[in-house]
C-alpha cells in the first residue's frame, strides 16, 4: 500500500483496472458479453488469485527465514496452482482437470492452506495475537466447509470477486485522487 500512496498515478491506473475489470466481469456473468470459448470471468479470478498471491503470501515469503519461509513457498505455490490450473487456464478452454475439481473446491484449497499456514506461523510466533488466530481457524474451516460440501454456487463466488475487485480498485482510485491533490 505504500507503493500505491508514494505514486498516486499507479494508484489511479490500477484502480481504473479493477473497475473496468470487474465491469467486464459483471456484464459476462449477465450473459451480455461473451466471446466464444473464452471466459473472461474465469480469466479476471485467476488474475485476482494470483494478485492476491502477490500482496499476500509473496511479502511474507521475502521476509521471513528458515522453515517459516519454506511453508510460505509452499502456500506461495499453490496460490500459483490454483490460480493456472483453476482459473486461467480453463478459460482458454484448457482445463487439465476438469471433472476433478469445480470453482468451489479451488477457493476451498486456497482457504485451506492460507488459514493452515496462519495457524501454524501464528501458533510458532512469539508474539501471537488471538484475534488472529481465531480468524484463520474461522478460515480453514470455512476452507474445510466447502471443499467437504460444495454448496456453494458459482454464481455466489462471481458475485463476490466481483465485489471484492471493484471495492479495491475503487478504493485505489479514491487513494490515487486524494494523493494526486496532496502533490
Amino acid at each position: 500500500m505504500k507503493a500505491f500512496k508514494k505514486n498516486p498515478v499507479l494508484s489511479l491506473v490500477i484502480g481504473i483496472l479493477m473497475i473496468v475489470a470487474s465491469i467486464i466481469f459483471i456484464l459476462e456473468v449477465q450473459e451480455i458479453f461473451t466471446i466464444k470459448n473464452f471466459e473472461i470471468g474465469k480469466l479476471i479470478s485467476g488474475v485476482v488469485v494470483l494478485g492476491l498471491s502477490y500482496i499476500l503470501v509473496f511479502p511474507e515469503f521475502k521476509k521471513r527465514k528458515g522453515n517459516v519461509k519454506f511453508i510460505y513457498f509452499l502456500e506461495l505455490a499453490v496460490f500459483i496452482v490454483v490460480g493456472v490450473l483453476g482459473f486461467i487456464l480453463p478459460s482458454f478452454g484448457i482445463n487439465p482437470v476438469k471433472g476433478y475439481f469445480d470453482t468451489t473446491n479451488w477457493i476451498a484449497i486456497i482457504l485451506l492452506v492460507h488459514g493452515l499456514v496462519s495457524l501454524c506461523v501464528s501458533y510458532m510466533s512469539t508474539k501471537p495475537n488471538g484475534l488472529n488466530y481465531v480468524l484463520y481457524l474461522v478460515l480453514y474451516g470455512l476452507g474445510a466447509y466447502l471443499l467437504g460440501s460444495n454448496t456453494i454456487s458459482l454464481n455466489v463466488v462471481n458475485w463476490t470477486i466481483i465485489t471484492i475487485i471493484a471495492v479495491i480498485g475503487l478504493y485505489l482510485f479514491i487513494i490515487g485522487l486524494m494523493n494526486l491533490k496532496k502533490r
